[in-house]
């Protein structure tokens, strides 16, 4: 038993210096490299350093351990993302844009690729290194939902709360996944009373700080996560429906947050996140989402301009404002066919589509909950891109579409 233990905890420790952790320092690494201690003594990008470190170490495990062998789907996978960015650099023939486009570029044959390239490829590959991806993002996760707690208890509990230097969006979506993998962990695995209250307490914790933190995107993703494990909880079989025993459990979550959430609206309770979202629900919010579905009907008259090639990779703001800035429509497919056009539409639709091949298959998806919670992680990421972000600040989108390459591979 004792020997067991030791192993356990070795593993556990081992785990911080694995590939896995690299790539998270560095899928992340937005969040926390403004922070002014970190900065103080790191006198690094750490976003450049971590992004070298993961192409080392990922071509390393590639190259030297496993002889540039990948599994073909995720090939597949990786060579539908090359031509959308193949495309992508064409574009720039006829783009009005210098500056926004050279960066959007540089960005995504840079880190959005890494992002899709590492998990598609070599987290996707192994049962071991998605668990260690699941439990070092959930830590990480942990740590930064303690972090909103301890700066909103000090604060005026005015505003949003940003921690670390980082912004409340990035910082909201790192906590919705540990909040997600936490609640998968409670419906799938925990198999005493005890793990599966622990699991629950830091569940509402993780949720709290979304409440406070301010960003709604976060927040209604997590949320919607939370459906995924009822919908695929029901098999027919002899023209009988059956509900696996965790739905139940999912349903009394899900009972609980909204009973929640409506008392704290119907008791005027000033936390800033439900403020922002009865405002856009009441029609009365002039910015962000207000102003953000202004920008979805602009993107469409663009798009009806060069509706077959696009107007060009970072072409949006200049047809908007008139200036060579980033700016975007917080949209991920109004934007690439505002910019790239229905070809760009199209990659992009393709590389969704076989990404998420096996999404619709129950038998598939429940072979292995690990299936599972990658679908619950892409669910709330794919509502995120809906509302937020550029192409290249949306590298976590593209990793959790890589990270479905694992339901390719056989029951583990």
């Amino acid at each position: 038993m004792k020997k067991n233990n030791l192993l356990r905890i070795t593993s556990f420790i081992r785990s911080f210096f694995s590939f896995e952790a690299v790539f998270i320092l560095f899928l992340f690494a937005g969040l926390y490299k403004g922070d002014p201690f970190i900065s103080s003594i790191i006198p690094l990008d750490l976003t450049l350093f971590f992004f070298g470190l993961s192409s080392v170490y990922c071509f390393y495990i590639l190259g030297l351990k496993r002889n540039w062998l990948m599994d073909r789907h995720a090939g597949s996978v990786n060579g539908l993302y090359i031509l959308f960015l193949t495309y992508m650099i064409v574009s720039l023939l006829w783009s009005p844009s210098s500056v926004y486009a050279s960066e959007k570029v540089l960005f995504m044959s840079s880190t959005v690729f890494l992002s899709i390239f590492s998990t598609s490829v070599i987290i996707a590959s192994s049962s071991g290194r998605i668990k260690r991806f699941l439990q070092l993002t959930f830590i990480l996760g942990a740590w930064f939902a303690a972090q909103v707690g301890i700066v909103y208890v000090h604060s005026d509990r005015a505003g949003f709360v940003n921690v670390m230097g980082s912004s409340y969006l990035g910082t909201g979506q790192l906590i919705s996944l540990g909040a997600i993998i936490c609640s998968g962990y409670m419906l799938f695995y925990a198999n005493s009373v005890v793990k599966k209250l622990t699991s629950l307490i830091v569940y509402i914790s993780m949720l709290s700080s979304l409440l406070v933190l301010g960003g709604r995107g976060p927040l209604i993703g997590t949320f919607l996560a939370l459906l995924v494990p009822l919908f695929y909880s029901l098999t027919i079989q002899k023209n009988q429906i059956k509900m696996k025993s965790y739905a139940l459990t999912a349903l009394v979550i899900i009972f609980l947050l909204i009973s929640t959430i409506v008392y704290l609206i119907l008791t005027n309770q000033p936390l800033i996140t439900l403020s922002r979202l009865m405002s856009f629900f009441e029609g009365e919010d002039v910015t962000s989402a207000g102003v953000r579905s202004s920008y979805y009907w602009d993107s469409i008259v663009y798009w009806m301009k060069q509706p077959i090639f696009g107007n060009g990779i970072g072409s949006w703001p200049i047809l908007h404002e008139g200036e060579d800035i980033r700016n975007y429509p917080h949209n991920i497919f109004l934007e690439v066919a505002s910019e790239l056009g229905l070809i760009g539409l199209i990659l992009l639709s393709m590389l969704l589509i076989l990404s998420t091949r096996h999404l619709f298959s129950i038998q598939k998806v429940n072979e292995n909950k690990v299936n599972l919670m990658m679908i619950m992680m892409f669910v709330s990421s794919f509502f995120n891109v809906l509302v937020s972000g550029d192409l290249p600040d949306n590298r976590l989108f593209f990793a959790m579409l890589g990270l479905l390459c694992c339901m390719n591979r056989k029951a583990v």
